[in-house]
């Protein structure tokens, strides 16, 4: 049962609502990011770190490898918290992935799990 005026469910960004019906409760999947005002930040933000994981040269499936995929999530969440967004960001435009890496938190995370040249 959805609840009146959501949309189908087979959009991108999901968040959650929960409705309360006949002592049961039914989770709907809808597009309203309105529920979850931090969605779109933490999507933009999750989307540039995988653009500097890129520019960096970072293996990705290494990286989702190491420590069990413990160390990618707490890589993220320095990321999503991170007070050098802007920055980043810039130099992201600017194609200067290597720059990033003289003041990332993650850059040790990202030198680790950088593509080896053979």
């Amino acid at each position: 049962m959805r609840p009146t005026g959501t949309s189908s469910c087979s959009l991108l960004r999901p968040t959650l609502i929960a409705q309360l019906s006949d002592q049961r409760r039914e989770v709907v999947m809808c597009s309203d990011a309105r529920h979850w005002p931090q969605t779109d930040r933490v999507w933009r933000q999750f989307g540039q770190f995988d653009l500097v994981m890129e520019r960096t040269r970072v293996d990705p499936t290494l990286a989702a490898r190491k420590d069990g995929g413990t160390a990618v999530a707490q890589a993220r969440d320095i990321c999503l918290t991170c007070l050098h967004q802007k920055q980043c960001r810039s130099l992201l435009d600017q194609d200067d992935g290597g720059a990033i890496m003289s003041f990332c938190p993650n850059a040790d995370f990202f030198d680790q799990c950088r593509r080896r040249e053979l």
